[in-house]
């Protein structure tokens, strides 16, 4: 199997002995994710190209042979076609350690196609799903396509935006605590909790939208939240945790993560600069972890307005800036540069186990 070709101008050949006793983690959409052969990591760098391959040990084979022999091999173009991405997922105590995730894929289709482009970088990354939103096939049949990808249930409580709203996947008549008079979820947390939801109706509604994520064909390796809502209150926090013990599924924000702030509410324009920065300076010996909201400006995005004041003005322009920024080759050749472990929440709980997961420090 091999990974994702990227263009130098340099020639260099290397050999690196995996550091993971049972092979490269590996993320396979649909099935239960397993890990390669034990063996070499093997990065042939030539003036057309790397490839990063795994071998098994004592086996030489030359780059362009394993090119033609490996059908799974996967080229991505970048900005000029000069640039590709390839890394092995595995955090790095002893060094940088990154998590990217984007959240809100199957809110639309422009939140989709902007996924795909992330996607077709071929990097390691984190997709939290919408299930409660109308477009969560597409992205359920786009997901499948793909396996640098770790795949999570955006539990959704909230619907922010004016004249595109969504409701429970359990129906309307069976939560009727959590929605307005249309049958719709409240666009805050504030009005959520206004209306007084009990802990039965959201119970039910969080695992409709687990169920549906779990018969979906998706491997589905972790839970998180849309607008924090589901986390909002101590007893929310404590059925959500019984729900990811039950279904046997990690929880963003358990592993240590701590968040690299800043590019959400940076200008559009300045997103890409404001990454930068912030990459140049993580800290060693955490789990950084970047949020992007990505999505394609489209009269379709334009036309979505956000009920809550605290969201950003013009979202259309916002989340195709962190698209672009996230994709940009900048930001992939200071990731290479530096020397940065790209890991998901598929190998995090490979590494550190569901049990080894801890509730992070909050204010309830």
């Amino acid at each position: 199997m091999s990974a994702v070709l990227f263009f130098v101008n340099e020639l260099h050949t290397m050999h690196l002995r995996s550091p993971y006793p049972g092979g490269i983690p590996v993320i396979r959409n649909g099935r239960q994710g397993s890990s390669l052969m034990k063996g070499h990591l093997r990065f042939s760098l030539c003036a057309a190209a790397i490839t990063l391959s795994v071998l098994p040990i004592g086996q030489v084979v030359l780059a362009q042979d394993v090119a033609k022999s490996s059908p799974g091999m996967v080229k991505v173009p970048l900005e000029n076609d000069n640039v590709s991405f390839a890394t092995a997922v595995g955090a790095d105590s002893s060094g940088t350690t990154v998590l990217i995730r984007c959240d809100d894929i199957g809110m639309c289709h422009a939140v989709n196609m902007a996924a795909k482009q992330v996607l077709d970088r071929g990097f390691p990354v984190s997709m939290s799903v919408m299930f409660a939103c109308p477009w969560y096939q597409e992205a359920v049949d786009l997901l499948k396509q793909y396996r640098n990808v770790s795949v999570g249930v955006h539990l959704t409580l909230n619907a922010e935006w004016k004249n595109y709203r969504w409701g429970p996947v359990s129906g309307r008549s069976e939560v009727p605590s959590l929605v307005d008079s249309l049958g719709f979820f409240f666009p805050s947390r504030a009005t959520f909790f206004a209306h007084k939801p009990t802990l039965a109706d959201v119970e039910k509604e969080l695992r409709a939208q687990i169920e549906r994520a779990m018969h979906s064909g998706l491997h589905i390796d972790y839970f998180d939240h849309h607008m924090s809502t589901a986390v909002d209150r101590p007893a929310l926090r404590g059925l959500l945790e019984n729900l990811a013990k039950e279904y046997r599924v990690a929880i963003s924000w358990y592993f240590g993560e701590e968040e690299v702030t800043g590019v959400f509410r940076a200008p559009p324009a300045g997103k890409l600069d404001t990454l930068l920065e912030r990459t140049r300076n993580l800290p060693f010996g955490r789990i950084n972890l970047m949020v992007f909201h990505v999505g394609l400006q489209s009269a379709e995005m334009d036309a979505l307005l956000d009920l809550n004041v605290f969201g950003p003005a013009e979202m259309s322009k916002h989340r195709e800036g962190e698209l672009r920024a996230l994709t940009s080759t900048k930001f992939m050749e200071l990731i290479l540069a530096k020397g940065i472990h790209l890991t998901t929440y598929h190998e995090l709980t490979e590494q550190v186990g569901l049990r080894g997961m801890k509730r992070p420090m909050v204010k309830d």
